[in-house]
């Protein structure tokens, strides 16, 4: 029924299309040409302007045909409908835990900080995952984990300056140093932006408080 219905609809496109352009002058003369051809191949079909006409309008359905999958794909492909249909589906009950941050990372340019059941916390960016995965592939910039007493988090490796001399002067691949992240072992995740995390640490209450005046918020990239 669906491509029943839309070979009616491009033939109603067609039909139209075929009648507006051959009241132009252009449309006459190509009409012409276009009857002298015909003469030659069907001679009974050239000496009736009806069969001339549904020829017309057969070769423009198959013309629109091709050019409007071809225009439509095109159109997808800009959208990046693979993109947009799984950050839909992201954030459905349906899809794991944790799933709707990780657009938020992708679109906003920041890493995720992943909070693990044993203290672990890894912050970097997800490379790899899917609808139905079980698993976050995790390029690590920065690790460490939660202090015991108060949960601070406490940096304790860098990542970023062995995968940038690694990226530069010898040309490896990184994936090599993806971390996998089990869904069930995240307990908390968060987008992470190091260049704001000075100004969180010096305006907390079991710390000497400082005025917000008094703060300079200016990010230095």
């Amino acid at each position: 029924m669906l491509a029943a219905s839309w070979g009616l609809g491009l033939f109603c496109i067609s039909y139209i299309i075929v009648s507006v352009f051959g009241v132009t002058e252009f449309g006459r003369t190509l009409g012409s040409s276009f009857k002298k051809f015909l003469s030659i191949l069907m001679p009974e079909v050239s000496n009736t302007p009806s069969g001339i006409n549904l020829i017309a309008v057969y070769l423009m359905t198959l013309l629109l045909s091709y050019i409007i999958p071809k225009a439509i794909k095109r159109a997808d492909y800009q959208k990046n409908l693979l993109y947009e249909t799984w950050k839909l589906a992201a954030k459905k009950d349906s899809t794991p835990e944790f799933s709707s941050i990780i657009f938020s990372s992708w679109e906003k340019g920041l890493p995720v900080a992943f909070t693990l059941s044993n203290s672990k916390v890894y912050i970097g960016y997800v490379v790899e995952t899917g609808i139905d995965s079980n698993d976050l592939n995790v390029l690590p910039l920065v690790s460490g984990y939660r202090d015991d007493e108060k949960k601070d988090l406490i940096y304790l490796i860098d990542y970023k300056p062995v995968l940038e001399k690694i990226q530069k002067h010898e040309g490896s691949d990184i994936s090599k140093f993806l971390i996998s992240i089990p869904h069930r072992e995240i307990i908390h995740a968060n987008l992470h932006d190091f260049d704001y995390k000075k100004h969180f640490d010096v305006t907390r209450y079991d710390r000497t408080l400082t005025e917000p005046d008094e703060t300079n918020y200016t990010v230095e990239k």
